[in-house]
C-alpha cells in the first residue's frame, strides 16, 4: 500500500495526509474466465387444437448459445435449457421468442439472451394399416409356426401425407433371443417408421408361437 500512498493521498486532496492503511494487503479471490458454445434445449408445455400438431420438430433460430464465466463452472455445464413456453389451443404456425434459463448458474452470461423458435403445424389424421410380422434372431436349427403373421398398426399423420402411407414404410419384428423360458409368445415391436408419423401403437401386444 505505501508504495501507492501518494495515489491515496491524490485521491483525498491536499488537507489530507495519510499516515498508515490498515489492513495494508487485500486478498481479492477471481476465477478465470472462459467461454464456449453449448447447445439450447426447449422447455415446453404445448397443447394443441383437436385435430392439430406440429409437422416435425422445433426449430431454434440459432442452434447453440455462447456462454461466458468461470472456467471451473463452465466445465459442468453441456446446454441450457429455455424458460418454459407454454402456448394451449394451438392451431396454427408457432414463432415465438423465449427467455435463456440461467436462474440455475450464478456469474454466467449468456449470448444472446434469447432466441426465437418455430414450428409448422398442421392438421393431423389417425390411420391404420396391416403390417407383417418378422421374426429376428431365430437360431436356423428351430423351427417354428406364430399367430398372427400380421399386426394392426395405427399411427397419427398430418394430411399431407396420409395417402402418401404405404406398408412397406413399417416394419414390426419380434426378436427371438428375448423370449423367456417356457415363454409361448413373441413380443412385436415396430423396428421402422416413416419420419412424419407420430403417436404410434400395435393392437396386437403378443405373438403366440409353437415350435415344429
Amino acid at each position: 500500500v505505501q508504495k501507492h500512498q501518494y495515489l491515496i493521498e491524490g485521491q483525498l486532496g491536499e488537507s489530507y495526509k495519510v499516515l498508515s492503511v490498515k489492513p495494508d494487503t487485500l486478498i481479492v479471490s477471481y476465477s478465470k474466465r472462459a467461454s464456449k458454445l453449448v447447445p439450447i434445449v426447449l422447455n415446453s408445455n404445448i397443447n394443441y387444437a383437436t385435430g392439430f400438431d406440429i409437422r416435425s420438430d422445433f426449430e431454434f433460430e440459432v442452434d447453440s448459445i455462447k456462454i461466458v464465466g468461470p472456467s471451473e463452472q463452465l466445465e459442468k455445464i453441456h446446454k441450457l435449457s429455455t424458460e418454459p413456453l407454454e402456448l394451449s389451443d394451438v392451431n396454427t404456425d408457432i414463432n415465438e421468442t423465449v427467455k435463456i434459463k440461467t436462474s440455475d448458474y450464478k456469474n454466467i452470461e449468456v449470448f444472446p439472451k434469447s432466441v426465437k423458435v418455430k414450428a409448422e403445424v398442421t392438421r393431423f389424421t389417425e390411420g391404420t394399416i396391416e403390417v407383417p410380422v418378422t421374426v429376428i434372431n431365430k437360431p436356423n436349427a428351430i423351427a417354428i409356426n406364430y399367430f398372427p403373421k400380421t399386426v394392426t398398426l395405427s399411427y397419427y399423420v398430418d394430411l399431407e401425407n396420409y395417402n402418401a402411407i404405404k406398408v412397406s414404410d413399417f416394419s414390426v419384428e419380434c426378436n427371438y433371443i428375448d423370449i423367456a423360458d417356457n415363454q409361448t409368445y413373441l413380443v412385436p415391436k415396430i423396428a421402422k417408421k416413416p419420419q412424419f408419423v407420430k403417436r404410434m401403437s400395435l393392437k396386437q401386444k403378443r405373438i403366440d408361437f409353437i415350435k415344429l
